[in-house]
């Protein structure tokens, strides 16, 4: 399994929690802007059967996410979506992985 980090946003404060899973140890946590991630390629989990996977380019205040180029999976159909930009409201993200 590679590594990658699950990210959570912490309610009105625009913080971000990330915990590190590692294929080996524990897991590490820490706090930081998800600006430093631009650019690098992020997995949207909406829920247990909707995936966002794409570049991100984009947050804003409110902790919403811009991604480009986005594949859209739907794991029940196993139905893969290609679409250009994505806006991704964050009281809709469940988690968000970010590969390294």
């Amino acid at each position: 399994m590679a590594n990658h980090w699950s990210v959570s946003l912490l309610p009105s404060s625009g913080v971000f929690q990330l915990s590190l899973s590692e294929s080996r140890g524990v897991p590490r946590k820490t706090k930081m802007n998800l600006q430093q991630f631009m650019g690098r390629y992020v997995i949207v989990e909406i829920n247990d059967d909707r995936s966002l996977n794409g570049e991100l380019r984009a947050i804003d205040n409110k902790g919403n996410l811009l991604l480009s180029p986005v594949s859209e999976r739907l794991k029940s159909t196993s139905c893969v979506r290609q679409l250009y930009h994505l806006s991704v409201p964050s009281d809709c993200i469940k988690s968000i992985k970010i590969l390294k």
